[in-house]
């Protein structure tokens, strides 16, 4: 078969979607070959057989060229595709979608939002396939659905025995947006600080530039610390590239996560994978983990009170039953959400066109 694959940023040293990099890489591989069009153009280290377009985005912003550049490729190349994959972003099915339907084209659309609205109820309807990761995904209720392995690559994440795990240590990794919920976070510090308990915690990541309500939450957040006296608890580092995302899970003892229900958050795999254990609010962990874990590390959403419950008997554990739990969940990560069970998967789905 011959994949178009559309994403939004096809760079191996992306902080968010630097993951996606990887997928490229082993569809190539499964495959054969591969077409990717992306928005971003970045570092790319993908194998002969695959052929990486940019609408052109790493050279400014252009709606009009980015338009103009994804037609031109579809025409150009339209006999290296039989099936698209497209990533998430329902536009490029609305844009295209006609066009893939008129030339015999399969379309599988990957969405795993909460939140459908009219561009993705479009891109559904047009889909053949739907792949989704969450029950509580809007695309999980369609019968054309078909649920997916998360995709960590668990050859690069996992335990480093040479990063030492700081005792007491705290991190959040992911982007700065409302939806991540990181104030919940941050006022549970500050009721962990009040208990008396040693600890420290580390936010790492960026809100996306142009986006105004991310970068506002951003300041923010930031001023929330410093009002609740935390500069000795809270320390904001900047995202780091995908590449060099497990070396920072690895040195932590506990991973957050506070995005609610509707989607797995691949970080909070990712940190599992590396056998550091997590803390999580999104009722999709239900279904992952056994019930002794749940317990342990989930909260309700929104709810600092809660949070602070659960890290505070985290952090009281002795030493080798942290290793325990976090060993537990990688063997988890590993058995049901590895990238090459999703690659598996993928292929075994376009094989049914």
């Amino acid at each position: 078969m011959k994949l178009l694959f559309i994403t939004q940023k096809a760079d191996k040293n992306g902080d968010i979607l630097g993951v996606y990099h990887k997928w490229m890489e082993k569809l190539a591989e499964k495959l054969g070959g591969l077409l990717v069009i992306c928005l971003y153009k970045g570092l790319v280290e993908l194998p002969a057989a695959a052929k990486v377009l940019s609408l052109g985005k790493e050279d400014g912003p252009s709606k009009i060229r980015y338009v103009r550049n994804l037609f031109k490729y579809l025409f150009r190349h339209d006999a290296s595709y039989d099936i698209v994959f497209v990533h998430m972003n329902p536009e490029y099915v609305l844009l295209a979608g006609w066009w893939w339907k008129l030339r015999g084209k399969k379309i599988v659309f990957w969405y795993n939002h909460p939140l459908g609205g009219l561009k993705a109820g479009i891109a559904v309807w047009l889909a053949d396939k739907i792949l989704y990761t969450s029950p509580f995904s809007y695309a999980a209720k369609f019968e054309k659905s078909v649920k997916m392995p998360v995709g960590i690559d668990v050859k690069t994440m996992r335990r480093d025995p040479k990063i030492e795990k700081k005792e007491n240590s705290i991190l959040y990794l992911g982007r700065i947006s409302p939806i991540k919920n990181i104030d919940v976070l941050i006022k549970a510090a500050a009721a962990i600080k009040e208990r008396g308990v040693s600890f420290h915690l580390t936010i790492v990541g960026n809100s996306t530039p142009g986006k105004p309500s991310e970068m506002e939450y951003h300041r923010q957040i930031r001023r929330l610390a410093e009002e609740l006296d935390l500069a000795d608890k809270v320390t904001f580092e900047p995202a780091v590239p995908h590449t060099k995302a497990a070396a920072t899970y690895n040195s932590h003892e506990v991973f957050v996560n506070l995005t609610g229900s509707g989607s797995f958050d691949k970080t909070t795999l990712e940190a599992m994978a590396c056998e550091t254990p997590v803390m999580v609010s999104n009722k999709s962990f239900n279904e992952l983990l056994p019930k002794k874990l749940e317990e342990l590390c989930v909260f309700k959403e929104r709810d600092s009170y809660d949070l602070v419950k659960r890290l505070t008997n985290f952090l009281n554990l002795p030493r080798a039953q942290k290793i325990q739990i976090g060993q537990e969940l990688r063997r988890l990560v590993v058995e049901r959400h590895s990238l090459d069970k999703l690659i598996c998967e993928i292929q075994a789905t376009l094989s049914n066109f």
